[in-house]
C-alpha cells in the first residue's frame, strides 16, 4: 500500500513539473489570432474585436483540464493618418487550469503592431508586432498524497508533506513577437500567412526557484485563405503548425461557408460555417460557425484518435469560441470604406 501511494505521488508531482514547459492549446486558435500571432492584432474590416474562448478536455479524469482566453484589440489611429496603413494595440487573458493539483497558469499580454499597405489600395498588408506581459503558476497540494502523511495503511493529510517546493507559486516576464502577410483582391478571395514566436526570453518557471525548468519558447507558423466556389458558397483551407521544445502538433483542413442572408457592401448579415481539421496522431476537429453581423459563434470538438483513447474513455475536447467585431464611425476610414482585410 504504501509503495503505491509513493508511486502515484511520484507520477503526480512528475507530471506537474513537466507541463509547466508547455502552452495549454486551442483547437480553433484562428478565433484567437492575437493568440496565434501579435502581428494580427488590429488586422480586421472594423475597429474593435472582442473573443471570448473555453476548452474544456480529458472528461474522463476526476478533474477536466479547463482553459479560458479572452482578448480584445483595437486600431485606434484609423482615423488620424491618411493612409491605409494600421496600428493595432490589444490585450489578452488566459487561464488554464490542469489536474487534480490544480495546476493554474494565468497569463497577460499587452500587444502592439503594425501593417503596412503594400499597394495603397487597403488590401495587401505586411504586418509586424509584439508582446510583452506577465505570467503566474501555481497550485494546490491539498489534493495531492505525499509519502510523509502515510502512516502504515492509513493517510493522514494534516501531517506537513515534507516537500520544499514553493507551492504559492511564481510570476516571469513573458516576450513574444511575430510577421505576417494577407491578401484579400475581392471580398470573398483572401490568403494569408504568418509566423510567431512566444516565450523569446524563455522565463524560468520552475516551482523550486533553482532556474531547472525553462518555458520553452514556442514557434507557430499558419496559412490559411477564403476561395469563392460560388455565389453562396465558400472554401477556407487552414493550417498550422506549433512546436514548443520536444512537443510540436500540426493542424490542417478545411471549411465550408454557407452564405445565409444577402449582403450588404462590406458587410455579411449571416454565414453558417462547417468543416473538419486533423490534428495529426491526435484529434480529428469538428467545426460549426455562425456569424451574423458583428457577433461569430463557434463549437468544435476533438474526436480523440490517438493512443490515448482508452484512458479518455471515448471523451473528446470541446471548445466554444464568441467573436465581436464594431466600428465606431459609419465611414470606417477616410475613404469612407472599411480595410479588406481576412475574416479568420
Amino acid at each position: 500500500m504504501r509503495k503505491r501511494y509513493t508511486l502515484l505521488g511520484i507520477l503526480v508531482l512528475f507530471g506537474v513539473l513537466q507541463l509547466q514547459a508547455q502552452d495549454p492549446h486551442f483547437s480553433q486558435l484562428f478565433n484567437a489570432p492575437t493568440l496565434m500571432n501579435p502581428a494580427l492584432t488590429g488586422m480586421m474590416n472594423t475597429d474593435a474585436r472582442v473573443s471570448i474562448q473555453y476548452r474544456t478536455q480529458w472528461g474522463s479524469l476526476s478533474t477536466p483540464y479547463k482553459t479560458m482566453f479572452a482578448a480584445a484589440d483595437f486600431a485606434p489611429l484609423r482615423y488620424v493618418f491618411n493612409s491605409d496603413d494600421i496600428v493595432g494595440v490589444g490585450l489578452y487573458l488566459l487561464n488554464d487550469k490542469a489536474g487534480t493539483a490544480e495546476l493554474q497558469n494565468t497569463q497577460a499580454q499587452l500587444a502592439l503592431a503594425y501593417s503596412k499597405s503594400l499597394n495603397g489600395q487597403g488590401n495587401n498588408y505586411l504586418s509586424v508586432g509584439g508582446q510583452v506581459g506577465f505570467g503566474q503558476q501555481r497550485l494546490n497540494p491539498s489534493n495531492l498524497i505525499f509519502d510523509s502523511q502515510i502512516e502504515g495503511t492509513f493517510i493522514n493529510t494534516s501531517l506537513d508533506n515534507g516537500e520544499t517546493m514553493d507551492f504559492s507559486g511564481f510570476s516571469y516576464m513573458d516576450v513574444s513577437a511575430g510577421i505576417a502577410w494577407s491578401y484579400k483582391p475581392e471580398k470573398f478571395t483572401s490568403i494569408y500567412l504568418g509566423a510567431a514566436a512566444a516565450h523569446l526570453n524563455e522565463p524560468q518557471v520552475s516551482f523550486f526557484g533553482d532556474g531547472s525548468e525553462l518555458l520553452y519558447r514556442r514557434l507557430t507558423a499558419y496559412a490559411g485563405g477564403e476561395f469563392r466556389v460560388n455565389y453562396t458558397l465558400s472554401l477556407l483551407p487552414r493550417a498550422f503548425y506549433q512546436k514548443q521544445g520536444p512537443h510540436s502538433e500540426l493542424v490542417m483542413g478545411a471549411l465550408a461557408k454557407f452564405k445565409m442572408t444577402q449582403s450588404r457592401g462590406y458587410k455579411e448579415l449571416s454565414s453558417l460555417l462547417l468543416g473538419m481539421m486533423y490534428r495529426t496522431s491526435d484529434a480529428l476537429i469538428l467545426i460549426a460557425r455562425y456569424d451574423f453581423n458583428s457577433f461569430g459563434v463557434s463549437f468544435s470538438y476533438d474526436v480523440n484518435v490517438s493512443t490515448l483513447n482508452p484512458v479518455a474513455r471515448g471523451y473528446g475536447a470541446m471548445e466554444v469560441a464568441v467573436v465581436y467585431r464594431t466600428s465606431f464611425s459609419s465611414g470606417n476610414s477616410y475613404r469612407n470604406r472599411p480595410m479588406s482585410c481576412p475574416t479568420f
